[in-house]
């Protein structure tokens, strides 16, 4: 990952905020995502950590990942809210607290912003759905993707990702976030 210049806002480009419940994923996520394409800074904004970088599919725009430093922290700077282009939810297969989280919290804060309907609803951790053996030994009851494409329905979500980072399928949400909001770039 090279670091390159400095930047302030991504004035030229596209501002996406991650949100989810702790340990669903979102960071690393975050780190792969930023992987997908040119670092250019690294910055801590109010209660947000900030990965600017330059993406392929959008030459010479560059993109701003707004991911919160405590996902505790259910209030986010509503300035900064009627900005965001994107918003991803995130919650983790292995986790149906997260996955309940985000009609139950995530989306009632988020729905009065101008851009909600640009929306994206992330299954982290789906490698573990083909891990049989730990999901028996621990008991889990993992998130389908029935479920979730349900949810993705009835929200009305503009798109539905499953993602790994260990098979290195996160690119697909910055995709399908630039091709939201391509004709605004």
């Amino acid at each position: 990952m090279q670091r390159l210049q400095k930047t302030p806002e991504p004035v030229n480009g596209m501002k996406i905020l991650l949100v989810g419940d702790p340990h669903c994923g979102k960071l690393r996520t975050v780190l792969a995502l930023v992987n997908c394409g040119t670092l250019i800074d690294i910055s801590n904004r109010q209660q947000h950590k900030v990965y600017t970088f330059h993406y392929g599919f959008c030459p010479g725009k560059v993109i701003a990942l707004y991911f919160p430093i405590d996902s505790g922290v259910y209030m986010v700077n509503e300035k900064l809210l009627a900005t965001i282009d994107v918003f991803v939810f995130c919650f983790a297969i292995d986790n149906r607290k997260s996955f309940r989280s985000i009609e139950r919290k995530w989306l009632p804060l988020m729905k009065e912003y101008p851009h909600y309907k640009n929306s994206i609803l992330v299954a982290n951790k789906v490698d573990l759905r083909t891990c049989k053996s730990v999901v028996k030994q621990k008991g889990w009851n993992p998130v389908s993707g029935k479920e979730a494409r349900e949810m993705w329905k009835r929200q009305g979500f503009v798109a539905y990702e499953e993602c790994s980072v260990a098979q290195k399928t996160v690119y697909q949400i910055l995709r399908a976030a630039v091709d939201m909001v391509r004709n605004d770039l």
